[in-house]
């Protein structure tokens, strides 16, 4: 039986937006839906471009889902294995997938 592991790791947006795409990367059903207004998107985005931390997520490994789980906001729908939950850091990491999908609809953010 693997061990829980409380080691902190950096990934790059890279390997989110991967795991993103594959389904890899998926939310537990008691998590609330995407909740930030523009104001707050555009502050992340103004945080990242000048190279401030983000703050932390938490991940819960998963080998056999426990909870009923969704996908992120217009993360496609791959039906692949889910690997890990997403428990905090939503609001983050979907403010910055969509926003560099260019996937918020009629929607234009501009970094201040």
């Amino acid at each position: 039986m693997k061990m829980p592991s409380s080691s902190a790791k950096d990934r790059p947006i890279s390997v989110w937006f991967r795991k993103i795409q594959s389904g890899e990367i998926k939310l537990p059903r008691f998590q609330r839906h995407q909740a930030w207004d523009k104001n707050r998107i555009c502050s992340l985005l103004d945080t990242v471009t000048k190279n401030l931390p983000l703050g932390v997520t938490l991940l819960l490994d998963v080998d056999k889902e426990q909870f009923v789980s969704r996908y992120l906001v217009t993360a496609p729908q791959t039906g692949g294995r889910v690997t890990e939950h997403l428990l905090d850091g939503q609001q983050r990491l979907t403010s910055l997938w969509r926003t560099l999908h260019d996937n918020y609809g009629h929607e234009i953010l501009l970094i201040p």
